[in-house]
């Protein structure tokens, strides 16, 4: 039963962050220095740089092009036809809305749904973990965390988003927190892999630097099976993997089919502006080169302060993640109490505990590599857009030490002070980006 109430709540509390999302989008398309007013149209209207729903029709049409797609913003143009670089999953959502109700779709009240979505799988992530590794964290406290997750991140500003670049971000969370909350479960069913597998997969298949997730679901599946590598691990290992095998051959013959190279994205044919066509020329899409620049920029860069309200200065090419959202500052004296648990006597976690803490730094650190390859970070952006990718991980290396301090008053004062600002930072980002 009180199962069965913290689920209704969850719920409730979804609803809430919901119809938060849409006034705020609303409100926040007022014209900049124009009084305060709700604009029903912000989140009724098309985007035209939803891509995905061209691509569906021309699925739909049988078609690997966009056809029908006015613009040619960041988009390949071969062969006199334009075509998207981005994995396709995100179409194939849009086939059904498409098919349905044609191109004129409300994109941003769309990606506003997947983005609550995703508040509630993570209140259930949070929870399964809880119950998983015996975590005494009551329902206030994961609420907390979700609302951190919702209002004090990136993600509260790019779910109010139509734009492609933003829903493959916000859809591939909603496919990675299923993935995770399936693989979280306590019986260890054929089932069970199967479907992780198959949610990984299509986050993957949304957001390929995802991929690099992997580790810590595999290890999660050598925690089930005893920490052998034989027998069951693999079993379990080959059922998770299933979907992703399968998916990868599809994506390997879909660029063949639009370009004769399976491993060609259109990358190479891309309508960059002039800046990234000079990177790209001098060191390609993906080169260590660019790692300080991006890590600066992504990772510690404070935003422009000013002496006048809203204090902070819109930068679209960001900022650091970690000033939009100072509650992630935990990972610092979180790395020191884990680092005590593992070098000395008194033992803070378990040692299951502390596989799962390795499995989400190594996904974390692997997802980040990545990230800070790639020769753009992000722009247009509040803060670090890219950095969303790793955010889930982050969350699940900070849940074993939250556990174990939420029992100190001063770290509860801490963690809802440091929370407050995320808040307030992410807010301004709303109202700045838009």
């Amino acid at each position: 039963m009180k199962f069965i109430a913290e689920r209704k709540i969850f719920i409730i509390f979804t609803l809430f962050v919901c119809f938060a999302y849409i006034f705020f989008g609303m409100l926040s398309s007022t014209l900049k220095g124009a009084p305060l007013q709700l604009n029903p149209g912000f989140i009724t209207e098309s985007s035209q740089y939803n891509y995905f729903r061209y691509l569906a029709k021309s699925f739909l049409n049988g078609r690997l092009d966009v056809t029908e797609c006015p613009a040619i913003h960041d988009l390949v143009l071969f062969n006199q036809k334009k075509y998207l670089y981005w994995p396709p999953v995100p179409a194939l959502v849009f086939m059904p809305l498409v098919a349905a109700f044609g191109l004129d779709l409300p994109d941003r009240l769309l990606n506003i749904l997947m983005g609550a979505a995703n508040i509630y799988l993570f209140l259930l992530v949070i929870r399964r973990i809880c119950q998983r590794y015996n975590y005494a964290i009551d329902t206030i406290s994961v609420l907390i965390f979700g609302a951190f997750w919702a209002f004090g991140t990136v993600h509260f500003y790019m779910s109010l988003s139509g734009g492609v670049w933003f829903i493959s971000q916000v859809l591939a969370q909603t496919f990675l927190l299923g993935a995770v909350y399936c693989l979280m479960a306590e019986n260890k069913k054929i089932r069970k892999y199967l479907l992780s597998g198959f949610w990984f997969a299509l986050a993957v298949y949304t957001r390929n630097d995802i991929v690099f997730g992997g580790i810590f679901f595999l290890i999660i599946i050598l925690e089930d099976s005893g920490y052998s590598l034989k027998g069951l691990f693999l079993k379990r290992g080959l059922l998770f993997g299933s979907f992703f095998i399968i998916f990868s051959l599809i994506n390997l013959y879909y660029n063949y089919a639009r370009f004769g190279n399976a491993f060609d994205n259109g990358i190479n044919y891309h309508n960059m502006g002039a800046d990234f066509l000079d990177k790209f020329r001098n060191w390609g899409y993906m080169s260590m080169h660019y790692i300080p620049y991006n890590f600066y920029v992504e990772i510690v860069r404070l935003p422009k302060f000013i002496n006048r309200i809203p204090l902070i200065e819109m930068d679209f090419n960001g900022f650091g993640f970690i000033w939009a959202s100072p509650f992630f500052l935990m990972i610092i004296p979180a790395g020191v109490f884990y680092l005590k648990s593992f070098a000395g006597k008194q033992k803070y976690i378990s040692a299951v505990e502390s596989k799962m803490v390795l499995a989400a730094l190594i996904s974390v650190l692997l997802i980040g590599l990545i990230i800070l390859m790639i020769m753009g970070t992000g722009v247009s952006q509040f803060a670090a857009r890219y950095t969303l990718d790793f955010h889930l991980f982050l969350c699940l290396i900070l849940l074993p030490f939250i556990n174990y301090m939420l029992s100190f008053k001063w770290f509860k004062v801490i963690s809802l002070a440091l929370i407050f600002v995320s808040f307030c930072m992410n807010t301004l980002g709303v109202f700045l980006f838009y």
